[in-house]
C-alpha cells in the first residue's frame, strides 16, 4: 500500500535547490582559496578578492539563507508559502543575476553589472512577497519570527542601497563615503545574521524537542542588536571611528544577551544527546563576538591613525564574519532542518545517522582548523599557513556536501520502503 506523500518534504524541493546550489558554490569558493592561497595576502580590495567575496556572498551565503527560510517557514513555523513556483522563479532570477555580477567582478571593464543587479533585485522582490506573506500569516508574537521579519527588512534596504563592494553608490549623496563597507555590514549583520539568530532560536528548540519558557531576553537581544547595526551603518558610512566603536559595543551587548538565551535552550533540552549539528551551531554563533571585537579593534586603531586605515584588520573582520560565523552556522542550520524533517529520535539514532554525525564532526573539525589557519596566515602574512588553511577548509566544505548526499541515500531507501509497505 502506498503511503501518502509528505507535504513538508514536497514543499522543500525548491528550498533544497537553493541549499544544494549554496553547497556547490561553497566548495568552489574554498577550492579557489586552495588554488590561490595568497588571495587574502593582497593589500586593499583587489579584483580577485572582490570576485571571491561575490562568489561566497551571492553564491553560498545568500542562497543558503533563502533556502533555509523557505524550508523553515512551512516546516518550523507552520506558515505555508504562496507557492513553490515562486521559489523556482526566485532561483532563476538569482542565478542569472549572480552569474552577471560574478563576471563583472572578474572583468569589471568588459561586463556591465546593471542587468545582474536587476535580476538580483527581482529575485529579492519575489522572496519578500513569498516569505513576507508567510510571516504575515503567522504574526510576530515570538522573537524568532520577529528576527526573520527584521532580516527581510534589512534585505530590502540593502538591495535598495546597492551591492556591497560596488564602486559606485546608488545615491549620489553617498559618494565619497565608506558606503560600500557599510552596505556589506548591512547585508551580513542585517539580513544574514538576523536570519541565523532567528532560525537558531526556532530550529534548536525543535531539534532538541523542548519548549523553553518565554522570557524577555530574546526580545532584548533583538532590539539591542538591530539598534546597534542601524547606527553602525551610519557610523561606517560617515564616521567618525569613535562612533563606530560605540555602535559595535551596543551590537556586541545584544549578541551576548542572545548567546546566553540560546545556551539556555540547549541546557533545557529533553534529549540526552547534543548532536554535532547543534554543537556546530553554538560554536559558530559564539564566533560572532570575536568578529565584532576585531571590528572594534580596527575602529580603535583608525581613531589614532585616520590616514592609514587598518586594511588587514578590516579584512580579518569580514573573513571572520563570513567564514567563521555565517558559513558554519548556515551549514549547521541545514543539518538541523534535515534532522527535524526526518523526525528521528536523537536518543536512538540509526547506524546511518551515527556515521553521518561522525562525518559532520570530521568535516567541521577540518573546516574550523582551516579557518583559524587562514585568518592567522592572513594576519602574519604567511603564504604557507594560508595554503595549509585553505586545504583544511576545502576538505571541510566537501565533507559538508558529501555528508548531505550520504543522508539523502538513507532518505531514498526509507521512501522506497514506505512505498513497498
Amino acid at each position: 500500500m502506498k503511503t501518502e506523500p509528505n507535504t513538508s518534504m514536497q514543499a522543500s524541493k525548491g528550498a533544497m535547490s537553493f541549499l544544494i546550489m549554496a553547497l556547490i558554490f561553497l566548495c568552489v569558493s574554498t577550492l579557489w582559496i586552495a588554488l590561490k592561497p595568497t588571495l587574502f595576502l593582497d593589500s586593499g580590495l583587489s579584483t580577485p578578492i572582490r570576485a571571491w567575496t561575490y562568489l561566497t556572498l551571492y553564491g553560498f551565503v545568500m542562497p543558503a539563507v533563502f533556502g533555509l527560510i523557505y524550508r523553515a517557514l512551512p516546516m518550523a513555523y507552520a506558515s505555508p508559502l504562496r507557492g513553490e513556483n515562486l521559489v523556482l522563479i526566485h532561483l532563476g532570477f538569482h542565478m542569472f543575476g549572480f552569474g552577471i555580477l560574478f563576471a563583472h567582478a572578474l572583468h569589471p571593464e568588459s561586463v556591465e553589472p546593471g542587468m545582474g543587479v536587476l535580476f538580483l533585485a527581482c529575485g529579492v522582490a519575489t522572496f519578500l512577497i513569498n516569505a513576507g506573506a508567510a510571516l504575515q500569516k503567522r504574526g510576530l508574537a515570538e522573537p524568532s519570527s520577529a528576527f526573520l521579519a527584521i532580516s527581510l527588512l534589512w534585505l530590502s534596504m540593502s538591495t535598495l542601497l546597492g551591492l556591497p563592494l560596488s564602486k559606485e553608490p546608488t545615491f549620489a549623496a553617498l559618494k565619497d563615503t565608506q558606503w560600500s563597507a557599510a552596505a556589506l555590514e548591512l547585508c551580513l549583520l542585517g539580513f544574514v545574521m538576523n536570519a541565523i539568530l532567528g532560525l537558531a532560536l526556532r530550529l534548536t528548540s525543535l531539534r532538541l524537542a523542548n519548549d523553553p519558557p518565554q522570557t524577555n531576553s530574546s526580545w532584548f537581544a533583538l532590539y539591542i542588536t538591530n539598534a546597534g547595526l542601524a547606527w553602525l551603518f551610519g557610523a561606517i558610512t560617515f564616521g567618525p571611528a569613535a562612533y563606530v566603536l560605540v555602535c559595535l559595543g551596543v551590537y556586541l551587548s545584544g549578541v551576548l544577551i542572545f548567546l546566553v538565551r540560546h545556551m539556555a535552550i540547549t541546557q533545557e533540552r529533553r534529549v540526552e544527546i547534543l548532536d554535532w549539528d547543534t554543537k556546530m551551531l553554538v560554536t559558530s554563533i559564539w564566533v560572532l563576538p570575536i568578529a565584532t571585537l576585531l571590528g572594534g579593534w580596527a575602529a580603535w586603531i583608525r581613531m589614532g591613525n585616520p590616514d592609514q586605515p587598518p586594511v588587514g584588520l578590516d579584512t580579518a573582520t569580514a573573513l571572520t564574519a563570513i567564514l567563521g560565523v555565517a558559513v558554519p552556522a548556515l551549514v549547521a542550520l541545514l543539518y538541523q532542518s534535515e534532522a527535524i524533517l526526518r523526525g528521528f529520535n536523537p536518543d536512538e539514532p540509526t547506524a546511518h545517522l551515527r556515521l553521518s554525525s561522525q562525518i559532520l564532526l570530521a568535516a567541521f573539525f577540518n573546516y574550523a582548523t582551516g579557518v583559524c589557519l587562514l585568518l592567522g596566515g592572513a594576519g602574519v602574512g604567511s603564504e604557507k599557513m594560508t595554503a595549509l588553511g585553505a586545504l583544511f577548509t576545502l576538505v571541510g566544505a566537501f565533507g559538508f556536501t558529501g555528508n548531505l548526499v550520504f543522508l539523502g541515500k538513507e532518505k531514498t531507501s526509507l521512501d522506497q520502503s514506505a512505498v513497498i509497505a
